[in-house]
Order: C-alpha cells, then structure tokens, then sequence
C-alpha cells in the first residue's frame, strides 16, 4: 500500500492520442471555438439559446460512428 503510484506509459498516452475517436473529437472542439469565436460578445441576442441548441443537436454522438 505504501509503494503504490501512478504509473504513466508514453506508449499508452501515444496510442489513446493517435485513436480515431480522439482525433475526432479533437476535431469537433476546434469547430465548436471557430463557431463560438464568431459569436458577439455580450448582450447576446434573444435567439442564442436556440442557436446553441440547434448545433448541439446537430452534432453527431462520437459513440454512435462505427470505426
């Protein structure tokens, strides 16, 4: 018990990097800055709760793709 620790494998980091999921999903982060980015700063207008829905909705559930 007194030994125990975490112990970090650079092969393992390397490979959950290079999954497809990841990239994926890494993808889909970069489009959500680059559609937010465009967004106004505040006061918001009246629909941005709407617009926010919709492109969540839209998103494609990472789990849901066949690899």
């Amino acid at each position: 018990m007194e030994m125990e620790g975490l112990v970090y494998n650079k092969l393992v980091d390397d490979y959950v990097e290079a999954h497809p999921l990841v990239q994926q999903e890494r993808r889909a982060e970069e489009e959500d800055v680059g559609f937010l980015s465009t967004m106004q700063d505040p006061p918001w207008s009246a629909n941005i709760v709407s617009m926010l829905k919709s492109r969540a909705e839209a998103q494609q559930s990472l789990l849901a793709t066949k690899e």
